[in-house]
């Protein structure tokens, strides 16, 4: 059934007061005039208090609230026709500083896709903090001369962009990594501490989380466009060897990696490379640290990349004291959502990308996690500005007049098994910088078949931007400042 939308209502009845302050504001100041003559004994001798232009209880003495509430109410009556030409499969959910001003259908489950990973980052930045690194270890006995009497450990700890410096210009993704965690510094490490020999294999450690390497709801068509690739806590090169996909065992592969880095350093290995949990008690040879959590979020919203987001998802759980899996993952970044303030059941979510079809969304939701957060904050600048290259948005609409200052994540979802009449999904959620001060929250969540067609959901963001561009409209401040 189609609800019925309250913001008509909402912004007659916010307008009304607002226009009401305008003109006692007016009549107010319009009865001051110039002023009367006085007697000297009541002109204030210096160093005295100063008289007012403005009477006390003008209007004009919180020129911040009543600007603030008139640019609202004229942004929300900007912003219904754009809300009501939306097709009847969307939502859109706005408010500025916090405030209210649209939220069309904004409590209706859609498909967020890819805005997913705006929930993921913003649980990920509240539980970790900005100062968070992944860890990943090298554990081994050595012995005299530098032998490793047995197996050398590469110990996963759920660093998603752990790589070679090859991966970063590769040209194998369409985004490539805007940073990387340089394994060969491991490997030097390694042989800094003196190991000379290892007489039987590197053994990769995923222990961390999981073995699950694929949500069951992943389509197979996905998978066949390395659209998702297979979860571990350790992952090299996106689950590559020399530029081949190793796509049954990531954790194997990524061992066999830093094995010939280890060989390209004259370290000699016996045996061939396997995965296995690490014997308790292993002294700890080299470790190498990822760049600081906000620099991983921004790859992860920016490039939207979906297996960082999936191991996020299973490294929230184990920053909860919890087992590192989706599930658990999903638990808290639900959970948490609402205790922020989501409605309970507007999340409703299998993975931490959004690649699958059955993952559900309400505007309203998304809104509040944008509202818990800022444009300032780690998840707003991990977010990708309208026109950036390197991201999402490169080369969108780049003569809006919110290029280069809109912040968003973006989704897609296309009907990739084929199904007639599956809605696709085309999702945008992020900031707008208010001039003086201030942001712009907004959610806009577009489902339908073809709505992934660029000449379809272009027109409404296209619109959407002239909008945001144009608040406020009303009287400023400063304006409204007593003289």
């Amino acid at each position: 059934m189609r609800r019925r939308n309250p913001y008509p209502m909402l912004v007659g009845a916010a307008l009304v007061p607002a226009l009401v302050l305008f003109g006692l504001w007016q009549l107010a100041d319009s009865q001051v005039g110039e002023p009367a003559a006085v007697a000297p004994a009541t002109v204030p001798k210096p160093g005295g208090p100063v008289g007012m232009r403005t009477p006390l209880l003008s209007t004009r003495r919180t020129p911040g609230l009543l600007s603030a509430d008139m640019n609202v109410a004229a942004f929300a009556a900007a912003l219904q026709p754009f809300a009501d030409s939306l097709p009847a499969e969307s939502c859109l959910a706005v408010s500025v500083n916090g405030v209210p001003a649209n939220a069309t259908r904004a409590d209706d489950l859609l498909r967020p896709a890819s805005n997913v990973k705006l929930l993921v980052a913003a649980v990920a930045d509240a539980l970790m903090g900005p100062e968070f690194r992944f860890t990943t270890a090298v554990k081994a006995t050595v012995g005299a001369g530098g032998v490793v009497d047995g197996d050398l450990y590469l110990v996963g700890g759920g660093d998603p962009v752990l790589s070679e410096p090859w991966w970063q210009t590769s040209g194998i993704t369409l985004l490539p990594p805007n940073v990387i965690t340089d394994i060969t510094k491991l490997a030097d490490q390694v042989k800094a501490a003196g190991v000379t020999k290892i007489t039987g294999s590197v053994i990769g450690d995923d222990t961390r989380y999981d073995d699950e390497r694929f949500a069951p709801t992943v389509p197979k068509q996905v998978k066949s466009q390395l659209e998702a690739l297979p979860v571990s806590a350790l992952e090299v090169n996106d689950t590559r060897v020399n530029n081949q996909l190793a796509l049954d065992r990531p954790t194997v592969a990524s061992a066999r990696v830093f094995a010939k880095l280890l060989k390209d350093r004259g370290i000699e290995i016996g045996g061939n490379s396997d995965e296995a949990a690490t014997p308790e008690g292993t002294p700890e040879i080299a470790t190498i640290q990822s760049a600081p959590l906000p620099q991983i979020l921004h790859e992860m919203l920016a490039q939207s990349d979906n297996l960082t987001a999936e191991m996020m998802l299973k490294e929230i759980a184990v920053q909860s004291k919890r087992p590192g899996t989706r599930q658990e993952g999903i638990k808290i970044v639900t959970d948490t959502v609402q205790s922020w303030g989501a409605a309970a059941g507007s999340v409703a979510i299998v993975d931490g990308s959004g690649i699958s079809d059955e993952n559900r969304v309400t505007c309203n939701a998304l809104l509040t996690v944008l509202r818990h957060g800022n444009i300032a904050g780690p998840v707003g600048k991990g977010l990708a500005v309208l026109g950036e290259g390197g991201t999402t948005l490169d080369g969108v609409l780049t003569n809006s007049p919110a290029a280069g200052k809109l912040r968003a994540k973006t989704g897609t979802l296309t009907n990739a098994d084929g199904v007639k009449n599956k809605p696709g999904a085309k999702t945008l959620a992020g900031y707008y910088p208010v001039e003086g001060g201030g942001q712009i929250e907004f959610a806009i969540v577009l489902n339908g078949e073809s709505i992934t067609n660029k000449n379809t959901y272009r027109k409404y963001w296209e619109q959407l931007f002239k909008i945001l561009a144009e608040y406020p409209q009303g009287p400023t401040a400063a304006v409204l400042a007593p003289a």
